[in-house]
């Protein structure tokens, strides 16, 4: 899987070491294991689609222009967008009729940084009408929308679960 969606070779992003800090402003969960802290971000990728996440890949499987992930929680989703080794989006947008998810009209979560602190919060977040899950509403940033004029995506569904 190409990672750095910039055409240059595969990258092995790690997340961050806790003395590492990510992005001004930005809420910080810290990893809780020396395994977690040594993730790469293929690793979250995949556990990703082990949780039932769905992947959406726009452009080619050795050159992708962009890459999402979506997980359906029924009244709202919760969404990943990798645009680059460097940059990374992910968000939490209530699913009202048919509004769409890749471009929400509000949210109620929202978090933009590097790909591995963004993949860690995003997984990292209560579901919703649990204790501590986000109950904000606010407006997206431009950087919860999906670019106009992408090739068609293709969806890479969850990976099943031997329960």
């Amino acid at each position: 899987m190409v990672v750095a969606l910039e055409r240059a070779a595969p990258e092995t992003s790690e997340v961050p070491s806790d003395d590492e800090a990510p992005e001004a402003g930005a809420a910080m969960s810290t990893p809780t294991t020396e395994n977690e802290s040594s993730l790469t971000l293929e690793d979250l990728l995949t556990e990703l689609r082990k949780r039932g996440w769905t992947l959406i890949r726009w452009g080619r499987l050795e050159a992708p222009e962009l890459l999402a992930a979506m997980f359906h929680r029924g009244t709202s989703a919760d969404v990943f967008i990798l645009r680059s080794a460097k940059d990374a989006s992910a968000y939490r947008c209530p699913i009202i009729g048919d509004s769409p998810v890749f471009c929400p009209p509000i949210v109620a979560w929202q978090y933009h940084g590097k790909p591995s602190w963004t993949l860690h919060e995003v997984l990292a977040l209560e579901e919703p009408g649990k204790p501590g899950a986000p109950m904000n509403i606010e407006a997206p940033h431009p950087k919860c929308a999906i670019p106009p004029g992408l090739p068609k995506p293709v969806n890479i569904r969850p990976l099943r679960q031997n329960r």
